[in-house]
């Protein structure tokens, strides 16, 4: 079955059953040498995979749409997706959803948009031809909704860090 035939009816239950599970789980603590080093690293130029693959796409019928992606060649999909779930968790983000066949985590964050909705991340975790595993994460605001977009990027770079620890 192809990811499309897969897709549509996960969206679908999504939407049906996004309020159904929770995880509560502690508040996130913030890294702050962590965070000077990823800052020394955008002021040298030094990109990471994360801010290279970062992207922002838009459509009038969609809004915008915030993602990013990295490859990982030493973990497994099961690896990373455990990885990916224990960084929410120690995020404090509500896990609505984890499909392990699917490599599906989708968490409402405590980031905010600037129209002040809490911001929904998923994450889909997919083994790629040549073996390695590649973790993509996005988000999205719907028209006429904006959303601050560097720090989405940050965050996006912080879940992708966290998976190859």
């Amino acid at each position: 079955m192809g990811f499309f035939n897969r897709a549509v009816p996960f969206f679908a239950g999504l939407l049906l059953l996004s309020g159904c599970a929770t995880i509560e789980a502690k508040k996130k603590s913030f890294d702050i040498e962590k965070d000077k080093s990823m800052v020394a690293q955008q002021q040298s130029g030094d990109q990471r995979n994360c801010e290279r693959n970062y992207t922002i796409t838009e459509s009038l019928a969609a809004g915008r749409n915030y993602s990013s992606h990295e490859d990982f060649p030493s973990l497994t999909k099961e690896i990373a997706i455990s990885n990916v779930v224990k960084y929410m968790v120690s995020s404090g983000w509500t896990i609505f959803n984890t499909d392990t066949d699917l490599g599906v985590v989708s968490a409402n964050t405590d980031i905010m948009h600037q129209d002040g909705r809490m911001a929904q991340f998923s994450v889909i975790v997919t083994e790629q031809k040549d073996g390695t595993v590649r973790v993509e994460c996005s988000t999205y605001t719907v028209m006429r909704q904006d959303a601050y977009a560097d720090d989405l990027k940050r965050e996006f770079c912080r879940l992708l860090a966290a998976v190859a620890e």
